[in-house]
């Protein structure tokens, strides 16, 4: 919640842009040249709970370069090869090191097609399908385009998602006895991906788990394009061709209108077109330059002169704007209470977009309690001097988009975002 979601609800107040993080540094031998880009991760677009991540500079990557499928010599050292002082960075060794790292991680994966090795079933990574545990941390699989084509083999999936936060970005999984991708726990997500042709379902996601798949195919699976006991929220996904249905199973579902689903499953195809987004949306045309609007959403000595509404005041601000950086804004009351909303970023593009949640509470620690909101600030430029503002707020479940709205979200949040035009007017 926005401070400005209605002064008189002084018990709730939760998130702009919020939080304070910690990043743990992460060190690798000064001669391995792969290894000397760092990023850090974030998510990017929440849809439904589940966050997409971003990268910038802060965090290791793991660059992918042979196709053959091997562990890694010593997952302990931050290098990522399969043979000692050769380089030789495996998509699965590449796991292993994302397994092993306590801080978020990118793998980068070249354009090709990965077989993996058969081998008995296991948690390990040894052999079969990838494991991935990333917990508490995340990790991205971000293959370039046209995208990475990952070959179980025929072992029992192509991928096993233990824990973590998990994302792929154009990366497809074919040829499994089992699943494509079995998320056994944690966040997954997936955009601009496939899971086709494989012997189960394209996704199958345990309960307890969350997933989101976003402009994505499910397509010609022999157990249904998704078998769904967790949760699944899906944008723009082709469910086609799949044997035994499109999204099967009793797990909770937000599926948006842009779904094409089985033609054999209208009842999919229905809900597609009525589920409940939980989202409110705020549209103004501002009169000042994206530019300077954003200064005022990242600077904390800005922040203060506008991110509460008249007569509460800001007495503290701090951020760190980054994708896993947080910031901390406390509001007064009228009366002298104050109230700290710590929070995270999620998604940083300068002068363009802000994502931001109160899921975490700083270095992806999840907060205590139910998180209430993610929320995504957009600025585009709308004619000279005048920038198109878009304030969104996504909720995990309806009664929060209910409670958020009677806070008065629009008018508060219309109330603030005036007090930033007239701001920024003088910058």
């Amino acid at each position: 919640m926005h401070p400005s979601d209605s002064a008189s609800s002084e018990g709730r107040r939760r998130g702009a842009p919020t939080t304070t993080a910690t990043t743990v540094p992460f060190r690798a031998p000064a001669q391995r040249r792969h290894q000397a880009k760092r990023w850090m991760l974030g998510p990017l677009l929440a849809l439904g709970g589940v966050a997409f991540l971003t990268s910038c500079n802060s965090a290791p990557v793991f660059a992918v370069n042979t196709t053959l499928d091997g562990r890694d010599a010593d997952p302990a050292d931050g290098v990522c090869e399969m043979t000692v002082g050769l380089g030789d960075c495996s998509l699965r060794a590449a796991v292993d090191q994302s397994n092993a790292t306590a801080v978020p991680v990118t793998i980068a994966i070249p354009s090709g097609t990965y077989v993996l090795a058969a081998g008995a079933a296991d948690d390990t990574n040894a052999a079969g399908d990838l494991d991935v545990n990333t917990s508490p941390h995340g990790v991205i699989f971000r293959a370039d385009s046209p995208g990475a084509r990952i070959d179980a083999g025929g072992n029992e999936a192509a991928m096993d998602v233990r824990g973590g936060l998990v994302q792929l970005d154009h990366v497809s999984f074919t040829n499994a006895a089992g699943p494509g991708v079995h998320v056994h726990g944690g966040l997954f997500a997936m955009r601009w991906s496939a899971s086709v042709d494989n012997s189960g379902p394209g996704l199958a996601v345990a309960a307890g788990a969350t997933a989101t798949v976003q402009d994505s195919t499910l397509s010609g699976n022999g157990a249904g394009g998704a078998d769904i006991a967790g949760t699944l929220s899906a944008s723009s996904v082709t469910v086609t061709a799949n044997t035994g249905g499109g999204l099967r199973g009793t797990g909770p579902k937000t599926l948006a209108a842009d779904l094409i689903a089985d033609t054999h499953s209208e009842t999919q195809r229905e809900n597609a077109m009525t589920a409940p987004t939980h989202e409110l949306v705020l549209e103004l045309i501002l009169d000042a330059p994206k530019e300077k609007l954003y200064r005022g959403w990242v600077e904390p000595e800005l922040m203060k002169q506008w991110f509460a509404p008249k007569p509460w005041t800001t007495p503290h601000a701090e951020n760190d704007v980054r994708p896993g950086g947080a910031s901390l804004v406390v509001m007064r009351s009228p009366e002298g209470q104050e109230f700290p909303n710590p929070g995270q970023y999620l998604e940083v593009i300068p002068n363009k977009k802000l994502v931001f949640t109160d899921a975490f509470v700083g270095n992806w620690v999840p907060k205590e309690g139910a998180p209430f909101f993610v929320g995504e600030l957009t600025f585009e430029d709308a004619g000279p001097g005048k920038t198109k503002y878009t304030a969104k707020a996504r909720h995990w479940t309806a009664e929060a988009k209910a409670q958020h709205e009677q806070m008065g979200f629009l008018q508060g949040w219309e109330i603030c975002a005036r007090q930033l035009e007239a701001l920024a007017k003088t910058l």
